[in-house]
């Protein structure tokens, strides 16, 4: 289908049309695999767009994280079944302004 460029290319049309039709930069939600595989071919991503990395298990992040999605199967008091637990990288002064550029 064209490889790595085609896939970025077509990545940075999707994310370009959400920002417009939002006006806000989209959350990149990718795998651990995924960054080490592809994410050195667009760097930009990574400048330009906050990550969040799907990584079960042991933390090791390759880049600048700003969700770490750490399991599928947390608890939450009511809520029945499994949930995923993810975790901001910040503190919560930081997670409150990130709520206010990017989702608000």
């Amino acid at each position: 289908m064209g490889g790595a460029e085609v896939m970025f290319r077509h990545i940075r049309d999707w994310l370009k049309v959400v920002q417009k039709h939002t006006g806000k930069r989209p959350i990149l939600y990718i795998s651990q695999m995924f960054t080490k595989q592809y994410m050195p071919l667009a760097p930009d991503l990574g400048d330009n767009y906050p990550v969040w990395i799907a990584r079960y298990g042991e933390y090791k992040p390759d880049m600048k994280l700003v969700y770490w999605q750490l399991c599928p199967d947390g608890r939450v008091r009511g809520i029945h079944g499994e949930v995923d637990i993810n975790i901001f990288n910040g503190y919560r002064n930081q997670y409150e302004e990130f709520l206010k550029r990017h989702c608000f």
